[in-house]
C-alpha cells in the first residue's frame, strides 16, 4: 500500500483533536503520525495508539526548529482589550481551528492550544490587531517520555539554509544545535537501536 505519513502540525495542541485524528488515520493506514513536541499531545497520540493491534501502530515521529524562524512553530495572538466593543470579529470566520471566539460570545483573544498558526486571521482584522510568533522547541519531553511509555523513534528538524557572515558556506551552527539536542534526547531515552532523523527546509 502507498506510504503516507499524517502532519498532526507542529503548533497544533488541541490534544482531542489529535486523539482522534491519530487514531482514525492509523487505522486508514498511516506509516508515521507526526506531532508536536509536547507531553500533552505525546499522551493523546499514545491514547490513540493504545486501542490499535500492536501491528498497526505507526512511526511516532516529532517535529522541531532551529533557532530560525519557521512558519510552522507560531502561533497567532491579539490583544482583545484593543478590539473596539462593536467589531464584528471577522477574525473568528476566518480561523479553521475556531481558536477565536465567535461574535455572540466574550472575547478572551486566540486560544493557544486550538491556534496551529495558519495565520488566516491576521488579514481578516480590519484594523491590523493580529500577528504571530514564533517560539522553540525541545525535543527531549516528547521523545525521553518523561514517565509515558513513549516509542518516539523518529525527529523532523526544521531548519533554514542560511549563509555563513561569509557568504561562501552554509551556517550549519542553528542545524548543529538542534541535531545535539535531539542526540541528547535519544541517549536520555536509554531505549537504544536506530531512530529516524528527517530535514524539512522551507520553500
Amino acid at each position: 500500500s502507498p506510504y503516507f505519513k499524517l502532519i498532526l502540525g507542529a503548533s497544533n495542541h488541541d490534544a482531542p483533536a489529535i486523539r482522534n485524528l491519530a487514531y482514525i488515520f492509523s487505522r486508514a493506514g498511516a506509516a508515521a503520525l507526526d506531532f508536536a513536541p509536547s507531553l500533552p499531545i505525546l499522551a493523546a497520540v499514545l491514547s490513540a495508539t493504545a486501542a490499535l493491534d500492536p501491528r498497526d501502530v505507526p512511526t511516532l515521529m516529532v517535529s522541531v526548529n532551529t533557532a530560525d524562524l519557521d512558519i510552522h512553530f507560531r502561533k497567532a495572538y491579539f490583544d482583545p482589550a484593543r478590539c473596539p466593543a462593536d467589531c464584528p470579529r471577522p477574525c473568528a470566520p476566518s480561523c479553521p481551528a475556531a481558536a477565536i471566539p465567535q461574535r455572540t460570545a466574550p472575547n478572551t483573544g486566540i486560544d493557544a492550544l486550538k491556534c496551529y498558526g495558519c495565520a488566516r486571521c491576521v488579514p481578516s482584522c480590519p484594523l491590523g490587531l493580529i500577528d504571530t510568533a514564533s517560539y522553540p522547541t525541545d525535543p527531549a519531553p516528547a521523545i525521553v517520555g518523561a514517565g509515558l511509555n513513549a516509542p518516539v523513534t523518529a525527529v523532523e528538524i526544521h531548519t533554514a539554509a542560511t549563509f555563513s557572515p561569509s557568504g561562501d558556506d552554509f551556517d550549519c551552527a542553528a542545524f548543529r544545535a538542534a541535531a545535539d539536542d535531539v542526540t541528547r534526547a535519544f541517549a536520555a531515552s536509554g531505549r537504544g537501536g536506530e531512530f529516524i532523523v528527517a530535514v524539512s527546509f522551507p520553500d
